[in-house]
């Protein structure tokens, strides 16, 4: 009867080891170039796809508006170029967005480590 208490109050050190286990292969996987060079060419392939499904949409309808307009109106092409010009600029925005971030955060970085090292010296550092 004992045992079986015992048994049970016990936590199973297997738990802690596996999830320890499972965040040092995650950081592992995490800190080589190749995984994030994976992970960037991948981001980059779904916006290109999506973004190429979106002007294959666009360019459809607009030939579908072309065809079903009896006078030469304007408005589709108008609809459509406008369409693709905010196409075109959200990509080009996430891809500015992709690279000023991770250099923005490289500036901060260093700045941050500037002022620590060269800025008002400490007793501490024999000066």
């Amino acid at each position: 009867m004992k045992q079986e208490e015992e048994e049970e109050e016990t936590p199973t050190p297997r738990t802690p080891r596996a999830s320890a286990a499972a965040y040092n292969l995650v950081l592992a996987i995490m800190s080589k170039r190749r995984t994030w060079v994976c992970l960037f060419v991948l981001v980059y392939a779904t916006l290109l796809s999506s973004s190429w499904n979106w002007l294959k949409t666009i360019l459809f309808w607009f030939k579908q508006q072309e065809s079903q307009a009896s006078s030469a109106s304007e408005w589709p092409a108008l609809y459509a170029s406008v369409l693709l010009g905010a196409v075109f600029g959200l990509l080009s925005m996430v891809a500015a967005l992709a690279v000023a971030v991770p250099a923005t955060l490289v500036i901060w970085i260093t700045v941050v480590v500037m002022l620590t090292f060269f800025g008002k010296a400490e007793k501490g550092f024999g000066c």
